[in-house]
């Protein structure tokens, strides 16, 4: 677990423009990923921060050069992602969201070599 500054369990973004947040995952191997679970961290008290959740996640595959789409119809704390064809020794996921922050607690990868 990430604890940043305040000791959370997790990190946050504020949305200062309208670019979708980019994180890129490095793995020491090529893998083949069957799910990738994000859990997104829903605060109670949200209304005081407008804490929001992803509307549009974009997996992008280093190996298969794919890039893979998925919309968020609803809130929820862990988003589950579950790719085609996704092959690569690096994952970038791009987040976009029209809260004022986002925050995410963990990410979590299933793979096989």
């Amino acid at each position: 677990m990430f604890r940043c500054l305040g000791n959370f369990p997790f990190v946050g973004w504020k949305n200062e423009s309208s670019d979708a947040l980019k994180i890129e995952f490095a793995f020491d191997a090529l893998r083949t990923f069957s799910s990738v679970a994000i859990y997104a961290h829903l605060p109670s008290s949200s209304a005081e921060f407008d804490f929001g959740f992803p509307e549009v996640i974009v997996l992008e595959c280093s190996e298969s050069r794919s890039q893979i789409r998925f919309n968020v119809e609803k809130a929820a704390e862990k988003i589950e992602l579950v790719p085609k064809f996704c092959v690569g020794d690096r994952v970038g996921i791009s987040l976009r969201h029209s809260s004022k922050w986002i925050a995410i607690s963990e990410v979590e990868f299933a793979s096989g070599k």
